[in-house]
């Protein structure tokens, strides 16, 4: 029966339907909703709040009243619903509400609009109320009921019409009119395309660094079969925020067998096959931000979420530099100020051509500083050597490595320098293009030229995380991924060769511990001395040494090498996991909060006899350890101490047997794992 009275009441027709709809994306959806809205909703079915748009149940002379999503408005594929609502229906009011309509709902996601809609065409004009640039629903409120409000604006819905896509652009001028019509779509001179969505990109995609190197495809110009069977990685193009001109190259796709196992996926799609290894433009589809365009070479596929721009004729920096610029940014939001950059989106924006032999050499340094900034973190797969390390080789030719004797101070002080250069270039050229650009599309009234520093993406120079990745390059030293002799990347897979590390050994074992106390003659802290003396020299060692510590926040009476020891104990690992976003490439062995035994390896050396190795060389002697300084603890307790002393000791006692138990039971662990 309560089935029965909804039906009664769904059937019926109103003057007046008012709701908030169920958000759904079709990306989300089940596949018996998403087969039902592509039968009955073709022209709104890729969101179940557009849907609610087309209920059929409203009076031919009633109204329609509802707080929407205000993607409806705007992307391309509402076009057809759009055009419908334009031709069939009358937009009587619309509150353009934007991010942040609700107080307990925060980001730039929810995007929202409120509207009331006659289901009946009329020649009136449209009623709008533009309060998506302000920042939170209390201000948006008090706007609106402002009788002074200036973000009205009277408008006839048929001029929408005359916008490339029908977008609901309300607030649109003649200016940039006479500019969409003046300039070629985007679309018809080069070709921004949309790639894959593999349905299951934790089996099939990785970060770069995960993987055996021998196994990754680097530099390619064509996707060859057999050898995707023995180099199955590929670069691919994945979105990743706004950064502009270069970067955000990090991930890999499985491409073994030309993706057999992906094209058994129904659900799977392997779009525009044909522009796969070809160099062009790219792009992050989702932003929390503004449109960024960034430049690749050959050898890379693509996803979804990174459109790409191919067949750009010749006009690959002119492209780069107009869609990276104030003029793309104001005359794209003006149709499109949702954050999704669709390549559907993308394509309609208008080009106006000129002969311009400044934005190509611009554009080109522009690619180039954003790679240089790129490439001297270790996250990149072209990265060289660390750049306080670099600063010595390009001080002088230094003909005996170890009579080299320079401060990391002086090597950051010059890598600060840099960094303020390039950061100033790079601002400066972006300027100029502005200038140039907003010339060309005769937008002197509208636009100034000036960059925020927020919006230039290369990095200035931090002198903690500088510090901090110069330890981590350390690391890598050690372990053999990187080497003093060699740039670039020595080891990541493969059979392992000892003979590339001279300057600096690496560590045989591969197993590097980590103590509270000096405990072993090879532990990380002397390792990482004897890295600092070797590549700054020996008679700066302790000013060396003092710097990092100070960097890393040096307490009280702590010596620097106890900074540095509580750095390695407490905060190194989560760093490492933060630059390498949750795939840490070292591996801890921790016993617990006890802090009673750690030890990093690197997981391209792992083999099935390091779990053993690690009990046997380095948990038991620290157990021997902690069991013989408990022994002469407890006979010191045995003398007489006074209350001071006395407490510390007992202090120490406990701490000791805390210790203890905690690496008894991480043996236990440890042993069933090795022996699983």
């Amino acid at each position: 029966m309560p089935l029965i009275r909804n039906a009664q009441i769904l059937t019926k027709k109103f003057d007046i339907v008012i709701t908030n709809p169920p958000y759904l994306n079709n990306s989300v959806m089940s596949s018996n909703l998403k087969k039902y809205l592509a039968k009955y909703y073709k022209d709104s079915k890729s969101d179940l709040c557009t849907a609610f748009m087309e209920y059929n149940g409203i009076k031919n002379t009633g109204y329609q009243a509802m707080i929407n999503q205000h993607s409806w408005m705007f992307l391309s594929s509402f076009e057809k619903l759009r055009e419908r609502v334009i031709n069939e229906k009358h937009i009587e009011t619309m509150v353009h509400l934007g991010t942040r309509a609700f107080e307990e709902i925060g980001g730039e996601v929810v995007q929202t609009t409120t509207f009331v809609m006659k289901n009946k065409n009329l020649e009136n004009d449209s009623l709008f109320y533009k309060l998506d640039e302000y920042s939170n629903a209390k201000i948006k409120e008090k706007i609106f009921l402002d009788e002074r409000n200036s973000t009205k604006y009277t408008i006839n819905q048929k001029s929408f019409l005359n916008l490339p896509g029908n977008p609901i652009a309300y607030w649109i001028n003649e200016k940039i009119i006479e500019i969409y019509n003046k300039g070629i779509p985007l679309g018809k001179i080069a070709s921004p395309r949309k790639g894959n969505s593999t349905s299951d990109n934790n089996r099939f995609l990785r970060k770069w660094y995960e993987v055996d190197s021998r196994k990754i495809n680097l530099h390619s110009f064509k996707i060859d079969i057999e050898e995707s069977k023995k180099r199955r990685w590929y670069p691919y193009n994945k979105g990743g925020g706004y950064r502009k001109w270069y970067g955000f190259n990090e991930y890999l796709i499985d491409w073994y067998d030309d993706a057999a196992a992906i094209r058994k996926i129904k659900s799977a799609v392997i779009a525009n096959y044909q522009y796969f290894m070809k160099p062009g433009l790219t792009w992050s589809t989702i932003a929390s931000g503004d449109f960024s365009i960034r430049w690749f070479d050959e050898g890379f596929i693509f996803d979804n979420g990174g459109c790409c721009i191919f067949e750009l004729q010749g006009k690959r920096e002119y492209l780069a530099g107009l869609l990276n610029s104030i003029v793309f940014k104001y005359i794209f939001g003006e149709l499109n100020p949702t954050l999704n950059f669709q390549s559907g989106e993308v394509a309609k924006f208008p080009v106006i051509f000129e002969d311009n032999n400044i934005i190509p050499i611009l554009v080109k340094e522009n690619v180039e500083l954003a790679k240089e900034d790129w490439d001297s973190f270790e996250t990149s797969w072209d990265f060289t050597t660390h750049p306080l390390i670099e600063y010595i080789e390009k001080v002088d030719y230094i003909d005996n490595w170890n009579d080299c004797n320079y401060t990391i101070k002086d090597a950051y002080e010059s890598w600060k320098s840099n960094c303020n250069e390039r950061f100033k270039l790079l601002k400066n050229n972006e300027e100029e293009l502005n200038k140039l650009f907003i010339n060309i599309y005769g937008l002197n009234d509208e636009l100034t030229p000036g960059v925020n520093e927020k919006d230039i993406t290369i990095r200035k120079a931090n002198k903690l995380r500088e510090i901090k990745s110069l330890i981590s390059y350390a690391i890598g030293c050690m372990f053999g991924r990187y080497s003093l002799d060699e740039n670039g990347l020595i080891y990541a897979g493969g059979k392992f060769d000892e003979t590339k590390y001279k300057k600096f050994k690496v560590d045989l074992d591969n197993i590097i511990p980590i103590t509270d106390e000096v405990y072993f003659d090879d532990d990380i802290v002397q390792r990482f001395k004897q890295f600092i003396e070797i590549t700054f020299g020996k008679e700066t060692l302790n000013e060396n040494l003092d710097f990092i510590a100070e960097t890393l926040g040096k307490k009280g009476t702590e010596t620097s090498e106890e900074t540095i020891r509580r750095y390695f104990v407490n905060d190194f690992f989560n760093d490492h996991c933060k630059m390498y976003q949750k795939r840490p490439i070292y591996w801890l062995l921790d016993s617990g909060k006890k802090n009673g035994f750690k030890a990093l390896i690197y997981m391209h050396r792992y083999d099935e006899n390091l779990i053993p190795k690690v009990r046997i060389n380095y948990l038991h002697r620290v157990q021997t350890t902690y069991e013989k300084l408990l022994s002469d603890v407890n006979y010191k307790l045995t003398t007489d101490l006074s209350m001071v002393d006395k407490k510390d000791t007992q202090k120490r006692q406990a701490d000791l047997n805390a210790k203890l138990q905690e690496i008894q039971e991480y043996d236990e662990k440890i042993a069933c794992k090795s022996e699983n």
